[in-house]
């Protein structure tokens, strides 16, 4: 018999948290799962808690590279077509669930079956697992209680403009959806996420659970500290928002945020020291036209917003 969930820790260099993360997963209330660790050739002392673990719990399944993937999206398809169950657990190994977290998300899949995917919301922890936060501050702005809604209609209300799935660790999917959605991109190393709930929302529904039964670690490891060191993740946020406009017919106020919030990354591009290149550049003034006059706006009113609390 099938497993209801599959649980997928997709591991790179995080021995300092795996053992927190498997333990978490260990000691969850809702039993009905199975166990796949996937190891991305990490240099560190990763595969020697893994091979600990897997001793201790033989039913733990294990896959180990013998090359870095390059994407961590890779590694989520992989994972994916070694399990069986209806549901998908994407927990990422520097991450740390409630014991709850699957007692409290199957459900909702099990009730609703044209829910693609559930999320929840997110507390933030540090190196030594101390709460930061109260929430992730991306859990959904106007998220203020459960919701279930219309794949179509998150997009236009929120994911549009930006990823307001908090956190990776926090969704449960439905096998169905994944793959009918293609999969991750695994050509992609930022978005991908992203991309693919935008993906699997056009056809699916989504619903969000506002308890924190999530942790989301943020380290100095973390992947967004590398966002603006080349032209890789301006690169996949173009053609996130080129794949919306094509597939969306969104209001004027939607396509101006999108705008917008191209400018604004470029922008944080430059002011940490990475000037894009033109094709980049190029790219941004097809989906933002007269890009550099907003950003000359968005400059100035930066300037006069300090002047002004000065």
């Amino acid at each position: 018999m099938n497993p209801k969930v599959s649980v997928i820790v997709p591991n790179y260099n995080h021995a300092p948290f795996l053992t927190e993360r498997l333990e978490s997963i260990l000691a969850q209330s809702f039993r009905a799962y199975e166990l796949v660790v996937l190891d991305d050739f990490s240099m560190d002392e990763s595969q020697q808690i893994i091979r600990r673990y897997q001793n201790r719990y033989p039913w733990i399944r294990v896959f180990t590279n013998d090359r870095n993937s390059g994407s961590p999206f890779k590694q989520w398809d992989h994972g994916v077509k070694q399990t069986r169950g209806d549901y998908i657990w994407i927990a990422e190994s520097d991450d740390v669930a409630k014991p709850d977290f699957l007692e409290k998300m199957v459900p909702i899949l099990d009730d609703h079956p044209r829910i693609g995917l559930v999320y929840c919301s997110a507390a933030i922890i540090d190196e030594q697992s101390r709460c930061t936060e109260n929430a992730y501050p991306a859990s959904g702005t106007g998220n203020r209680g459960d919701y279930l809604r219309s794949g179509r209609d998150e997009i236009k209300r929120k994911l549009c403009i930006s990823n307001t799935i908090n956190n990776a660790s926090g969704v449960l999917f439905r096998r169905t959806a994944y793959i009918d959605a293609g999969g991750a991109d695994c050509a992609m190393r930022y978005c991908g996420d992203w991309f693919l709930y935008l993906r699997l929302l056009l056809k699916w529904d989504i619903a969000y659970r506002a308890e924190k039964l999530n942790c989301y670690r943020s380290h100095a490891g973390s992947s967004f500290h590398e966002y603006y060191r080349t032209d890789a993740y301006l690169e996949e946020l173009t053609r996130v928002y080129r794949f919306i406009l094509q597939q969306m017919a969104l209001p004027p106020l939607s396509k101006r945020r999108i705008r917008e919030r191209l400018t604004l990354h470029c922008c944080l591009s430059i002011r940490k020291g990475f000037l894009p290149s033109k094709d980049i550049l190029r790219e941004t003034r097809r989906i933002a036209p007269y890009f550099e006059l907003r950003a000359a706006w968005l400059i100035i009113c930066k300037i006069l917003q300090k002047s002004l609390l000065g």
